[in-house]
C-alpha cells in the first residue's frame, strides 16, 4: 500500500513537471511567433529591414549596367591626316580544358573548349604567322587558356573578323579573343616625343571600360581634352510597377574626346625622319635634333630627335622618352652668335670696319681662343661672324656692356619658357656673375637653352625683329559641341629693330657665300639661304669643365630661307658622332640641303608633291606576289617573310604616307621564316624585328653583311637574332 502511494505521488510530480515544461515551451513558441509576425508586419509596412531599403535592394538585384565607351579624341596633322587614333589589339586564345563547360544556343549546347584540334591548327596557321608545329606544341601544354607567342598577339580588327567568320563556317569551338584598348599611330618613328603615347590607366575605376591616358607629348599635355566621358545604359526592375511595365532604363550617352590638330605636315615630317634616320645610322651620333618652323607664324612644320622610339611598338622608348626639344637645356655654341650680333647692331655698337687681333683674347686671368687657335691675323669685324670668331664676339660683348647684354638675352626669351604646348618645358639657365661668364655667353657658352628657345629667338631675325612663339597645336575640335578653338600666332615682343634683323640676315648670307665662311656646304642651288653654324663644347656631367675628346662637340646649323622673304627656319644638330667619316658640316648638310629643297617644293597650301604622294594600301588577305607587284608599281621596295599564301601583317601599316623607295615588309600566314637580310639598312632590320616580335641584336653600322640565322630557316622557336652591319654596302646589290 505504501509503495502504491509513493508511486502515485511520483506520477503526479512527473505530470506536473511535463505540464510546466510544455507551458514554458509553448510560451516561447508563442512569443517567437509574435516577434516574427510583428517583424513581418513592420517589413510589409515600411519596406525596410535592418536599416536597408528592401525596394532598393531588390531593384539592385534586378538591374544591369552596360558601359558605353567613349572614343579618345584623334590627333591630326595640319592637312587632316590622322596621326593618332583609337584602336584595339587582340590576342587569340584557345581553351583546352573541358571544365569550361558549354553554353546554350537555342536548342543546342555549344562547348566552350576545343573539340577538334586539327581544325584549330588549320585555322590559326591559315590566318596568322604561326607554324603548325608551334600550334601543335602549344595545344599539348597543360593549361586552361593557350596562347601562341608573338604571332598570336597584336591581331588587327580585320584579321580578327576574318577568323571569326571562319570559326562560324567551320564550326570551331574553344577560340576566344582578348581585347585591349590601344592607340594606333601614324607608323614607326614620327615626331614620337612630340606626339607622345597613351596607354591604359590601371587605376581606372570603370574596369568594364578602362580608358587610355596620355603619358608623353601632346597625348599628355591635352589628355583632358582628348579623353572622352563614358556613358552607360542602366536597366532596373521596378517590382512595384504593373506587369509588362516593370523595367526602367536610364541612358547617358558617351561623349567623345576632342580632336587635336597639330601644325605638323605629315609629308615633310616623314621626309625629315628619313633624312635624320640615315644620318643616325651612318654616323651614330649620341643625339640628334631637327626642327623646321614657319618663320612668320611660329608653326612647327616638322620636328624630330634621336634617340627616338616607335609609337606603335614602343621599341626604343627605354633609351629616350624625354622630348629634349623642350626638356633638355644645352650650351648652343656659335649659333648663338646671331643673337649677339643682332643685339650689337640694334644698339649701334657693331662697326664692320673695326679691326681686331684674332686668335686669342684675355679676360682677366683667362684666355679665350678662336676655333682656329692661330687666328687669321688682324681682321675686320665684318669677318668675325662668317669666320665664327670667338675673339671677335668677346670684343662685341665688351662694346655692348654686361648689363645691356643681359637685357637682350632676356628680350630674346632665354631663361624663360616659350609657352609651347608641350609638357615639362625647361626655362634654361644663365651663368653671368663673372666677367668670364659674360664674355663666353657671346658665343653660346655659359648659357643653357632649349631648341625651342633658340628657334624662337631666330624668329625675330627672320621676321623683321618681331619674335613669335613656337606653336605645335593649330586647333582643337569638340565633336560634342561642334566648336573649334583656333590657336593664334603669339607675338613675343620685338627684341630688335627691323633694320638690325635685316643686317643680321645679310651677315648670315655671307656665312654661305664668302670663301672663308664656315657654312659653304649649306648652299642650295637657286635658293637664297642665310646660315649660322655652331660647334659647342659639351660640359662634363659632374660640372668640372668640358669634354676633351676629338669629337666631343655639339655640331649645329641654323638656317633662314629664302633670306629675302623668310618662310622657314631650320635647325639641325649632331652630338658626338661616333663614326666620323666626313666633316661634321657635311654630315649636317645631308639633312639641311635636301630638306630646304623639299620644303620649298610645297606651295602655300602645302599640297603634296606628286612624286611623293605614296600611301600604303591594305594588303591583308592578298596573295604575297600580287601584293608585292602592287607595291612595286608604287615605287616601293618589298620584302616577303614566310612562305604562306596570304598576307597577314605589313609594315609600314596600311594608309601610311611613305617616301618613294621605302621598304615595305609583308608577313605571310603559317611559319615565319628568316629572310636574307644582306644589304638591309639598320632601320629596315628594326622593322623586321617589330613585325616578327623577335629581338634583333645589331652590331656595327651601315648595311647588313652577316646574320646569325640562315635565310629560309624557321624562326618560330627563335628568340634572338644577331646581324652584323658594315659601311659602303649598296642596299640594292
Amino acid at each position: 500500500m505504501k509503495k502504491r502511494v509513493i508511486h502515485n505521488a511520483h506520477r503526479e510530480l512527473s505530470y506536473r513537471n511535463r505540464r510546466r515544461f510544455g507551458l514554458f515551451f509553448l510560451s516561447i513558441v508563442v512569443i517567437t511567433f509574435l516577434i516574427f509576425v510583428g517583424r513581418f508586419v513592420w517589413i510589409v509596412a515600411t519596406h525596410r529591414a535592418s536599416g536597408v531599403d528592401l525596394n532598393q535592394k531588390q531593384e539592385y538585384l534586378h538591374q544591369s549596367k552596360t558601359i558605353l565607351p567613349a572614343n579618345r579624341g584623334r590627333i591630326f596633322d595640319q592637312l587632316g591626316n590622322v596621326i593618332s587614333q583609337d584602336s584595339s589589339k587582340f590576342t587569340i586564345t584557345v581553351t583546352t580544358d573541358k571544365r569550361a563547360g558549354k553554353k546554350q544556343e537555342g536548342d543546342r549546347q555549344i562547348p566552350l573548349y576545343v573539340t577538334d584540334k586539327e581544325k584549330i591548327i588549320q585555322l590559326i596557321s591559315d590566318n596568322l604567322p604561326v607554324s603548325k608545329e608551334l600550334i601543335n606544341k602549344q595545344l599539348k601544354l597543360k593549361g586552361y587558356q593557350i596562347r601562341f607567342g608573338a604571332g598570336g598577339d597584336n591581331i588587327p580588327v580585320s584579321t580578327k573578323e576574318r577568323i571569326e567568320e571562319q570559326i562560324k563556317t567551320r564550326h570551331i569551338t574553344g577560340v576566344e579573343f582578348l581585347r585591349r584598348p590601344s592607340r594606333l599611330y601614324n607608323g614607326g618613328i614620327f615626331a614620337s616625343q612630340i606626339v607622345g603615347i597613351a596607354d591604359l590607366d590601371n587605376k581606372d575605376s570603370e574596369k568594364l571600360a578602362p580608358q587610355l591616358v596620355g603619358r608623353l607629348g601632346i597625348e599628355q599635355e591635352f589628355n583632358k581634352q582628348l579623353t572622352g566621358k563614358n556613358g552607360y545604359i542602366e536597366r532596373k526592375a521596378n517590382l512595384r510597377a504593373s506587369f509588362g511595365n516593370r523595367t526602367i532604363e536610364d541612358r547617358v550617352n558617351s561623349q567623345d574626346g576632342s580632336d587635336v590638330y597639330l601644325t605638323l605636315n605629315t609629308d615633310i615630317q616623314k621626309y625629315l625622319e628619313k633624312l635624320v634616320n640615315e644620318i643616325n645610322v651612318n654616323y651614330q651620333p649620341l643625339a640628334m635634333d631637327a626642327v623646321l618652323m614657319g618663320a612668320k607664324t611660329g608653326k612647327i612644320v616638322a620636328a624630330t630627335q634621336r634617340p627616338s622610339f616607335d609609337t606603335n611598338t614602343l621599341k626604343g622608348l627605354s633609351e629616350m622618352w624625354r622630348d629634349n626639344l623642350v626638356e633638355d637645356g644645352f650650351e648652343p655654341g656659335s649659333v648663338f652668335k646671331a643673337v649677339t650680333l643682332s643685339s650689337a647692331i640694334d644698339l649701334g655698337v657693331y662697326n664692320p670696319n673695326q679691326y681686331y687681333d684674332s686668335g686669342s683674347v684675355k679676360v682677366g686671368p683667362n684666355v679665350i681662343y678662336d676655333w682656329q687657335r692661330s687666328g687669321w691675323g688682324v681682321i675686320p669685324m665684318s669677318q668675325a661672324f662668317a669666320r665664327s670668331s670667338n675673339v671677335g664676339f668677346v670684343t662685341l660683348e665688351k662694346e655692348i656692356g654686361s648689363d645691356r647684354w643681359k637685357d637682350y638675352i632676356n628680350r630674346f626669351g632665354f631663361t624663360q619658357k616659350t609657352g609651347i604646348t608641350l609638357p615639362n618645358e625647361n626655362p634654361g639657365s644663365l651663368q653671368f656673375a663673372q666677367p668670364l661668364d659674360q664674355a663666353i655667353t657671346s658665343f653660346g657658352q655659359g648659357i643653357n637653352v632649349t631648341v625651342m628657345q633658340l628657334i624662337q629667338a631666330y624668329s625675330a631675325i627672320a621676321n623683321g625683329g618681331k619674335m613669335v612663339q613656337p606653336q605645335i597645336v593649330d586647333k582643337i575640335y569638340n565633336p560634342n559641341t561642334r566648336e573649334t578653338k583656333k590657336f593664334k600666332v603669339i607675338k613675343k615682343g620685338q627684341p630688335i629693330s627691323s633694320q638690325a634683323a635685316s643686317e643680321t640676315i645679310n651677315e648670315m648670307r655671307r656665312v654661305v657665300t664668302e670663301k672663308y665662311g664656315t657654312g659653304k656646304v649649306y648652299a642650295v642651288d637657286d635658293v637664297d639661304v642665310a646660315v649660322k653654324t655652331g660647334t659647342a663644347e659639351i660640359a662634363q656631367s659632374n660640372g668640372a669643365g668640358y669634354l676633351k675628346g676629338k669629337n666631343d662637340y655639339l655640331y649645329s646649323v641654323m638656317g633662314i630661307y629664302p633670306a629675302g622673304d623668310p618662310r622657314y627656319i631650320l635647325y639641325v644638330s649632331l652630338k658626338k658622332p661616333q663614326n666620323v667619316t666626313k666633316q661634321p658640316e657635311q654630315m649636317l648638310s645631308e639633312v639641311f640641303v635636301p630638306l630646304v629643297k623639299y620644303s620649298l617644293s610645297y606651295n602655300r597650301s602645302y599640297k603634296t608633291l606628286s612624286n611623293s604622294e605614296i600611301v600604303t594600301p591594305d594588303l591583308s588577305t592578298k596573295n604575297p606576289q600580287e601584293a608585292a607587284e602592287e607595291l612595286k608599281q608604287k615605287k616601293l621596295k618589298v620584302e616577303i617573310i614566310g612562305t604562306g599564301n596570304s598576307v597577314v601583317q605589313q609594315l609600314p601599316l596600311p594608309k601610311t604616307r611613305v617616301i618613294a623607295g621605302e621598304k615595305v615588309i609583308l608577313l605571310t600566314n603559317g611559319a615565319m621564316t628568316m629572310p636574307d637580310l644582306t644589304g638591309w639598312s639598320k632601320s629596315d632590320v628594326i622593322k623586321f624585328g617589330q613585325i616578327t616580335g623577335k629581338t634583333i641584336k645589331v652590331n656595327g653600322s651601315g648595311y647588313v653583311t652577316h646574320q646569325s640565322l640562315g635565310a629560309g630557316s624557321s624562326i618560330d622557336f627563335v628568340k634572338n637574332i644577331t646581324v652584323d652591319l658594315k659601311e659602303n654596302i649598296n642596299e640594292d646589290q
